[in-house]
């Protein structure tokens, strides 16, 4: 709604921005009743990263747009990928919905623990790989149930082949968590380390693994997820940080 025309397209490129705009374009339609709205063309960033080129459908008149106080190619502001618009939400629970959370660590098992919620006010925590029950703090417990809310990833990877992503499934992953509601229904998230791109600890030595972002698969449902430790680290508890 604050879009404003910035100035014409000069006659010399008017007919050529035009006929692309009405092939390549991205076609806007704003309704404003049942039976009124509003269309125009917006050029796709690919067209040019400088300007953003609009043109109401019936016309052959292209104009250069802008918003007042926004730095940046408005075009961008049109995203019509299906993977920007869906929900990216894998974890969004009420602490008192949950029933039991599994945390695997396939590569060091004694780390491993499975929390349940008996939902009274007691939990019970184990290690499936060698039955143990410890003492546990129950407050910690409590809360540790609270972390599984607004849990997202950032994006999917879609520019790698099928092959690449089999590779990463098909490794071990670093972590696996499991989380079942009372009304059985699980939710699964296999967490793989992401190689670094040369990033360095804080100590100036190269990482072996990215120390901001991992690859996640959801479900078992063939997408390949990138995810940010920034969101998952409150997750990524130990059994012994329960006692």
């Amino acid at each position: 709604n604050r879009l404003q025309v910035h100035y014409p397209v000069s006659k010399a490129e008017r007919e050529q921005i035009a006929l692309l705009l009405k092939n390549e374009g991205i076609k806007v339609e704003i309704k404003k009743s049942r039976f009124k709205s509003h269309r125009y063309l917006v050029s796709k960033p690919s067209m040019n990263k400088e300007k953003t080129y609009m043109m109401m459908a019936n016309s052959s008149e292209p104009f250069v747009v802008k918003i007042p106080g926004f730095k940046g190619n408005v075009a961008e502001l049109f995203p019509i990928g299906e993977n920007f618009w869906r929900n990216n939400l894998i974890f969004n629970y009420l602490p008192q919905k949950i029933q039991t959370i599994t945390v695997e660590y396939p590569l060091t098992p004694e780390k491993s623990f499975s929390l349940k919620n008996f939902n009274d006010g007691s939990f019970a925590l184990t290690n499936d790989s060698d039955q143990t029950e410890p003492e546990f703090n129950v407050q910690i417990a409590a809360r540790y149930f609270t972390y599984f809310q607004n849990i997202h990833f950032e994006d999917v990877v879609t520019d790698w082949s099928q092959e690449k992503k089999d590779s990463v499934f098909a490794s071990t992953p670093f972590v696996q968590i499991t989380v079942k509601d009372f009304n059985s229904i699980e939710n699964n998230i296999k967490i793989f380390r992401k190689p670094s791109d040369g990033e360095t600890d804080e100590f100036g030595e190269k990482t072996k693994f990215d120390l901001n972002k991992a690859y996640a698969l959801l479900n078992n449902n063939n997408e390949l997820l990138l995810i940010q430790y920034y969101n998952f680290d409150p997750l990524l508890k130990e059994i012994d940080y329960f006692r």
